[in-house]
């Protein structure tokens, strides 16, 4: 009986995710962008002669940089919805690192950017690392702000065993209402960004990536551990990092520290090569 139970509960979800995607369709409510694969919506900030892109983390949206964004100097900030996030298009073939790197360089290309500087938190920190490799023409500076990247750095360290992982929870986390924070649609977003991702090629990357690397971390995170950011500095060669006293949510909360050692690193014209230090905030 009980079995019977978990079994219709299961099929109900499925069912009613399945038709919640046929008949969605996304609202534009913000500044937007029309791409090759849907619409974008972003959020600016600021003025200034050169430009900012930020990349939230998965769950996540443009609205994650509601406290930092303002606090950062002299740049033009677009703070972005990747696909499947906030108000952007929700229906696309590929939610991964990867693929969202070639979205951001398409949005550079519809605002006519010819080169930006990246700011990406967690999950964005993987496109952001993605996009530093791809398009280094195009790359000014990148932030890599509490960062996902290797694939040692993940809760099984293993590729096959983060897709046995991620497939498992999928119809959990997806089509289960309430399993999970936000929406169907914000959650297919989180868990496909995932599913859709290949970071063992992230390692082999790191190594080339030529423009200049601040990366911030807080000592007490336990979603990226803090030895994934030290790995992280020593793959970089022109890489500074920073540890700040605190978690992975610190961007929520209290920006004040994190958005001053942002401002020195955009303001620099050099840094000092292999730098590590303690912020305490």
């Amino acid at each position: 009986m009980q079995k019977k139970f978990i079994y219709t509960l299961i099929i109900t979800s499925l069912i009613f995710g399945a038709l919640q995607i046929t008949f969605y369709s996304p609202e534009i409510n913000s500044q937007s962008v029309l791409l090759s694969q849907g619409f974008i919506s972003y959020n600016e900030y600021g003025s200034g002669d050169k430009n900012l892109i930020l990349i939230h983390g998965g769950p996540g949206s443009k609205n994650d940089f509601t406290l930092l964004a303002p606090e950062i100097k002299n740049y033009k900030i677009y703070s972005l919805d990747m696909y499947g996030f906030g108000e952007s298009e929700k229906s696309v073939s590929n939610y991964g690192i990867s693929s969202q790197a070639d979205v951001v360089k398409e949005f550079m290309d519809a605002k006519n950017i010819q080169k930006s500087s990246i700011l990406g938190f967690s999950w964005g920190g993987g496109v952001a690392i993605e996009f530093a490799y791809k398009y280094p023409e195009s790359t000014e500076k990148i932030i890599l702000l509490s960062s996902m990247g290797i694939q040692e750095g993940e809760p099984t360290g293993s590729y096959l065993g983060e897709k046995a992982r991620t497939i498992f929870a999928y119809p959990f986390v997806v089509y289960y209402p309430g399993a999970f924070a936000g929406n169907m649609h914000w959650r297919k977003g989180f868990i496909r960004g995932f599913l859709d991702s290949d970071q063992r090629k992230i390692r082999n990357e790191l190594k080339y990536i030529s423009s200049p690397v601040l990366i911030l971390h807080g000592n007490n995170d336990n979603i990226v551990l803090p030895w994934v950011a030290e790995e992280h500095h020593s793959l970089i060669s022109e890489s500074v990092l920073v540890f700040y006293e605190g978690s992975h949510a610190k961007i929520f909360s209290n920006v004040t520290d994190i958005s001053k050692e942002i401002n020195l690193f955009l303001a620099n014209s050099d840094q000092e090569e292999g730098k590590v230090k303690l912020t305490v905030i």
